[in-house]
């Protein structure tokens, strides 16, 4: 997710969203970075533990959710991210955050 946000928050037209957080300096400093083709190293680092908080629904699988009903009711619209490393379609977790997720 961090990569992700990161990678919208280097957009330009996002900047107004960012700088309503406070971080319009990070907004420019990654649409920079992006355009000097500099999408490893510090890149998905660059976006802080409250910016994913506050873009994204993140857990572990015992956490996740309990906290999606909450994060839909005020998001006009969400898709669901499994881990970098899926557990597999047959992990007897995925169901239950599934059916959670679409309410």
């Amino acid at each position: 997710m961090r990569q992700q946000i990161a990678f919208y928050a280097s957009t330009r037209t996002y900047e107004p969203v960012l700088a309503s957080h406070g971080w319009q300096d990070l907004a420019k400093s990654l649409h920079r970075k992006s355009v000097e083709g500099d999408w490893g190293g510090a890149w998905p680092s660059s976006s802080p533990t409250r910016m994913v908080d506050t873009y994204a629904v993140t857990g572990t699988w015992d956490t996740i959710g309990a906290k999606i009903p909450r994060a839909l009711r005020r998001a006009p619209r969400s898709h669901l991210v499994l881990p970098a490393v899926p557990a597999g379609l047959d992990d007897p977790r995925l169901p239950r955050v599934v059916k959670e997720f679409n309410g």
